[in-house]
């Protein structure tokens, strides 16, 4: 739809006294993805990468979703903080783990996450791999990655410690702490 990159067109089914009409309508990217949102997409694959690595035949497909919960958890904290989508998915960041990491950190992700020493360990070690698609691709060869449990529990420290803030950025402090109350965190 013209030259706006930043919408899109979804097309919506309205029935109309029993006939059928199609509508497109335009979709506002910045408004349709939230840190919230991204950051709960973020724990989605961190819990699917423990399904999937239960199996000791998945260890690859596991680390590619590890490595998609940490793009996307600190995604999450940038467009918190106020990096636009279009940076987010510029060829800078992109899905560099390491270069995300910085920004984050640049951006203050260490008050909020204690262990970022620990996570940029993870990172660097899952980074190489996941930018080449060497989790997604056959690639021959030895790697080194990190721990599993190493991983998984750093990136679901990433996810936990971000969800009160981000979750509280999107429906207010007072809705936040009464749903955490009532249903707890994701």
């Amino acid at each position: 739809m013209g030259s706006n990159p930043t919408l899109s067109a979804n097309v919506i089914v309205r029935v109309y006294g029993g006939a059928m009409g199609l509508e497109q309508v335009p979709v506002d990217e910045a408004g349709r993805t939230t840190p919230f949102g991204l950051l709960r997409f973020a724990e989605e694959y961190r819990r699917a990468a423990e399904i999937v690595h239960a199996d000791p035949k998945l260890i690859t497909p596991a680390f590619q979703l590890i490595g998609q919960s940490f793009e996307l958890a600190l995604k999450a904290f940038l467009l918190f903080k106020g990096v636009s989508l279009k940076d987010l998915r510029s060829k800078a960041l992109g899905h560099d783990l390491v270069a995300l990491w910085k920004r984050a950190d640049a951006e203050g992700i260490g008050l909020v996450y204690t262990h970022a020493d620990l996570a940029a360990g993870v990172i660097d070690l899952l980074n190489p791999h996941y930018m080449a698609h060497e989790f997604r691709y056959i690639v021959t060869g030895t790697k080194t990655i990190p721990a599993w449990d190493f991983a998984s529990n750093t990136a679901k420290y990433l996810t936990y410690s971000l969800h009160d803030d981000l979750l509280a950025h999107r429906i207010g402090e007072a809705a936040a702490k009464a749903r955490i109350e009532k249903v707890g965190r994701f």
